[in-house]
């Protein structure tokens, strides 16, 4: 064969190559699925909009827009996601045929052929991704205005008087948010398993263990040191004074401070790194490490303020019976009232209607009030 049949045999073979990588660059059925579903988010979106300018939407109306709108947000994620595998096969293809020749160069029809179609792919597939990423934002965005509209109907509603708190229809509207709270709490963890589990990467929890050994052993060792530094005898010869009491409060809260970060960070950063954080997940782990550091801090500032079993560093003057009894009391209190912010901004989260947001308001205040009564 001569140089020039040589050549025109590798040039059709690049050609038939370039074709078959076109063919095989992405699923043109997604694609226009995802075109389909944009042509539709934007007549709902229109219309979502318009509506919330009508002051006289009633509470099922509200619900019903954040239930559409976080259904067109999560399709929007999936779809835009979806997309990036194609559009990186597509970067890789354009890749291999090499820069485009500059000044004077030509290069084979075909090459060029096959270049000027897979940059339309790309513009393509990147305007696709864009209108998904527009569309969720947009979906994200009215979500809040509604969710400020309903904050406002709460406050305007927790005063009524009409509805007092022993109202049976008050605890039956926050028995169906319990349950709606639920499901909706659920669903929230399998859209959230959909769309970390293709991407995220398992090895990284490996390293939760090593990072709280390494934060561990730091934290004794400095702990250690800083005891030997401030105690100048052992703690049964010392006649504590009240500054003794207050320094012994204070190194128990910073510890228990310290313990929880040393479990907590080691979670965070692994989760992190490994992709399985999204905001509306964040938002749950965020409000389960508020919760148990409040009331473990609520706990132990009254457990070494009221000191059980051990009177001579007992800052409040309370009997033996009623200094037991106080730490639990405080930490069950310090449980419910942050609990209840945390539970009121992921019951904002998932769309649950104002009626159960007054009923878990209701509910926490008369525990409280219990909780009170039996402190005191």
């Amino acid at each position: 064969m001569s140089m020039a049949g040589t050549r025109r045999f590798f040039a059709a073979l690049l050609a038939l190559l370039c074709l078959v990588g076109t063919a095989l660059a992405f699923d043109e059925a997604l694609v226009r699925r995802a075109e389909r579903a944009i042509e539709e988010y934007r007549p709902q979106l229109l219309n979502i909009s318009k509506e919330l300018q009508n002051p006289a939407l009633d509470e099922q109306q509200l619900v019903t827009f954040r239930d559409r709108l976080e259904l067109i947000r999560a399709d929007a994620v999936k779809l835009s996601t979806s997309l990036a595998a194609p559009i990186a096969e597509v970067n890789q293809q354009l890749a291999s045929l090499g820069p485009a020749p500059g000044g004077n160069d030509t290069e084979p029809s075909s090459v060029a052929d096959e270049r000027r179609d897979l940059l339309a792919s790309l513009n393509r597939l990147s305007g696709i991704k864009s209108r998904l990423d527009v569309g969720a934002v947009e979906a994200e965005q009215m979500a809040g205005r509604i969710a400020a509209i309903q904050r406002n109907s709460f406050l305007e509603r927790i005063f009524e008087s009409d509805r007092p708190i022993l109202s049976p229809s008050l605890w039956v509207d926050t028995g169906a948010g319990i349950s709606l709270f639920a499901s909706r709490l659920g669903g929230l963890f399998a859209a959230w398993w959909d769309e970390v589990a293709p991407t995220a990467n398992f090895r990284t929890l490996l390293l939760i263990p090593i990072f709280a050994s390494m934060l561990g052993v730091g934290y004794v060792l400095l702990r250690r040191g800083l005891v030997r530094w401030t105690r100048s005898r052992p703690r049964e010869q010392q006649i504590p004074n009240d500054l003794n009491r207050l320094w012994r409060i204070f190194r128990a809260l910073i510890t228990t401070v310290v313990a929880l970060i040393i479990l907590y960070a080691p979670v965070r950063v692994a989760l992190k790194l490994g992709g399985f954080i999204t905001p509306r997940f964040d938002l749950i782990l965020t409000a389960v490490f508020e919760l148990i550091l409040a009331s473990l801090i609520y706990y132990v500032l009254a457990l070494r303020v009221s000191s059980p079993g051990n009177p001579a560093w007992r800052i409040i003057n309370l009997g033996d019976v009623a200094a037991s009894r106080l730490p639990v009391l405080v930490g069950i209190a310090g449980l419910v009232s942050v609990g209840n912010e945390r539970m009121l901004a992921l019951a904002d989260a998932v769309f649950l209607p104002v009626s159960y947001t007054i009923g878990q308001s209701a509910l926490s205040a008369l525990t409280m009030l219990i909780l009170l009564s039996l402190i005191v």
